[in-house]
């Protein structure tokens, strides 16, 4: 799966989108608004829907240009878990709540990350990205 967001902290909104590409190569979009989440959040709420539509799928690769995904499945999640869910520095971790939904789509799964270096010209990352930034772009209300 390819994922990517796009957020507009100014504005309070953005949105999300994502790829999954079956065994195939036929490519599945999906696409989301978001508001008062953050651009980190954003992020990793693409991953959680795109793991939780992948629920019975247990191989899995997650590409993507969120180092805050990516370092916070492999290197802090695993930390938290061990010290009650506080920081190295003794604070309370941030956003927990999508972490803990994070962890629970990705149980049982094997997970590979692959990260790719935003606007690099990454065929799939750069459609996420341009999706992302349309659907963070439509005028709409309803979230």
């Amino acid at each position: 799966m390819y994922t990517d967001a796009s957020y507009f902290e100014k504005k309070n909104h953005g949105g999300f989108a994502f790829i999954i590409e079956d065994l195939k190569g036929n490519y599945n979009l999906y696409t989301e608004k978001v508001k008062d989440i953050g651009s980190s959040q954003a992020e990793l709420e693409a991953a959680i829907k795109a793991l939780e539509l992948l629920k019975d799928v247990e191989k899995i690769r997650i590409i993507t240009d969120s180092q805050y995904v990516r370092k916070g499945l492999t290197e802090w999640l695993p930390i938290w878990k061990l010290n009650d869910f506080k920081t190295i520095n003794g604070e309370p971790a941030k956003n927990i709540e999508k972490w803990l939904d994070f962890d629970k789509a990705c149980n049982g799964k094997y997970i590979e990350f692959q990260w790719v270096k935003a606007h690099s010209n990454h065929f799939e990352n750069s459609l996420c990205d341009m999706y992302a930034k349309d659907i963070a772009n439509k005028n709409s209300t309803s979230y």
